[in-house]
């Protein structure tokens, strides 16, 4: 649910919500048990499409 909050702030420009939502969907989705759902590599991507821009407005640049 914190993804589609994530993205409906960030479709509204609310910069700091956004990134709030995404970052929290994105450590649910890690902290998921992996063996049991296949699609995580899936959410992971659908999540860091817009949290990797969101961070790079706030200064942030993202490494490997």
């Amino acid at each position: 649910f914190s993804y589609f909050r994530g993205r409906y702030h960030f479709y509204n420009n609310e910069i700091e919500p956004s990134r709030v939502y995404l970052r929290m969907s994105l450590f649910l989705c890690e902290t998921q048990d992996q063996a049991n759902d296949l699609n995580i590599e899936v959410n992971k991507k659908n999540i860091l499409r817009f949290l990797i821009p969101l961070e790079m407005l706030s200064g942030k640049i993202p490494s490997s």
